[in-house]
């Protein structure tokens, strides 16, 4: 890893640190092998529908075309990329997990832990968040098996201000203020 890289995975891990001591909520796989992660004081977040044209077709209506509005915490982190895996005390999961049983035990355990430390394993390339009741998230660098791996993000951390910053695969970070 270049200083250039050094350098942004400090920074990265400076945004993520700012979540340690507070407590995980609202634990989700979604669909895509995504995992969603709440932390911090919660409070509604609420998106306007958008001015469609009339060439929108009635998915987009459905979609785009109300208002959402949604429990989210103080920092929300997004899994988009990353091959994720969760270890708790007795259950463990990963990104590609197709069991629902086993899934739900680990991510359930996860749920209400309080975020102990955040670290990088540079030889690894991955992300480890640990938790106070021996809970663990880890985030590696998915393959790269497209042709825009590079430009994919491994995980996005989301502000109560919507602002966010984003961790790539090419160990880059971009972010909007």
């Amino acid at each position: 890893m270049d200083q250039e890289q050094k350098e942004t995975v400090s920074e990265a891990l400076r945004h993520l640190r700012a979540a340690v001591g507070e407590y995980v909520w609202g634990v989700q796989k979604g669909a895509d092998y995504t995992l969603m992660l709440e932390f911090g004081s919660p409070h509604l977040f609420v998106r306007e529908p958008a001015r469609l044209g009339p060439d929108a077709g009635q998915i987009t209506i459905d979609v785009l075309g109300r208002r959402m509005v949604a429990p989210t915490g103080k920092w929300h982190l997004f899994i988009d990329d990353g091959e994720w895996s969760v270890f708790t005390k007795s259950h463990s999961t990963r990104r590609f997990d197709t069991d629902r049983t086993r899934v739900d035990a680990a991510l359930r355990q996860l749920d209400g832990q309080k975020l102990a430390s955040v670290d990088y394993l540079e030889d690894a390339h991955t992300w480890r968040f640990n938790f106070d009741l021996d809970g663990s998230l880890i985030i590696a660098r998915s393959s790269p098996a497209e042709a825009d791996w590079n430009e994919q993000s491994a995980w996005v951390l989301f502000y109560e201000d919507r602002s966010w910053i984003a961790f790539g695969n090419d160990l880059r970070m971009s972010c909007r203020d």
